[in-house]
């Protein structure tokens, strides 16, 4: 396996093309209190971590819709979707298949480049700070020789997961939620001869420590990105480093 860890500068103009437009999935719950961001509610409350929780999903939405990308949503539980579609009008919203995360990802994924012929990409919901021109940095890499693009995230796993093709290989055997999943995912990609391009970090929030990289981010005060999470953490007072 070669992997190979992309610079920041893009290639001008290049994103703009279709193959390196990924189509976008985002893997989400409905923003139900007591159901989402179990370990944030644990910090803050079921209510405020589920408005938070619905925040981050449209920010996320928005941001990438904004600029032209293709996005849709799967929800973990099909008892989600009708909350997820009234929450999200306009995105096709349908359900994870059954399995375990990498079982359902790896379905998705298949489903998606199967259906169009396109790069596809994973996303979570609570990976609020991500941005348009690094989803079509993952497309560039899948273009340019890639069988996978990845935004590793701090905690050991990672937010963004990219390809043209179905890769099995990459889903299986994996510790999910602990703090192997990229190196295991790595190493699964190298016994499969895969070649895995990384990109920039793209962390997620889990946890009432990680809203400090939305609110003492000043140079999101000059962007269109986590406009709603920005402003509720504001409205609730959290997110300050030690609030």
């Amino acid at each position: 396996m070669n992997t190979a860890r992309e610079g920041s500068g893009a290639r001008a103009g290049a994103g703009r093309s279709l193959a390196a437009s990924p189509l976008v999935c985002i893997f989400c719950r409905a923003p139900v209190p007591g159901r989402t961001k179990t370990r944030l509610a644990a910090a803050i409350g079921d209510e405020r971590a589920a408005a938070l929780s619905s925040a981050m999903l449209l920010d996320i939405v928005t941001t990438l819709t904004a600029d032209g990308l293709d996005v849709r949503a799967a929800a973990a539980d099909p008892i989600d979707v009708g909350t997820l579609r009234a929450l999200l009008p306009g995105i096709d919203v349908h359900s994870q298949p059954e399995g375990d995360l990498g079982a359902r990802m790896s379905a998705v994924l298949e489903q998606l480049v199967s259906a169009s012929g396109r790069t596809a990409a994973i996303v979570g919901a609570d990976a609020v700070l991500i941005r348009p021109e690094l989803v079509r940095r993952a497309g560039e890499a899948i273009v340019g020789g890639a069988d996978a693009a990845i935004c590793p995230a701090s905690d050991g796993g990672y937010s963004l997961i990219a390809a043209a093709r179905p890769v099995p290989a990459l889903f299986r055997a994996i510790s999910w939620g602990s703090a192997h999943v990229l190196d295991q995912t790595l190493s699964r990609a190298s016994a499969a001869g895969l070649r895995v391009a990384l990109l920039e970090d793209l962390d997620d929030i889990d946890v009432v420590e990680d809203l400090a990289r939305v609110t003492e981010n000043s140079a999101l005060s000059r962007s269109s990105v986590a406009v709603r999470t920005r402003h509720l953490c504001s409205a609730l007072s959290v997110g300050a480093r030690g609030s």
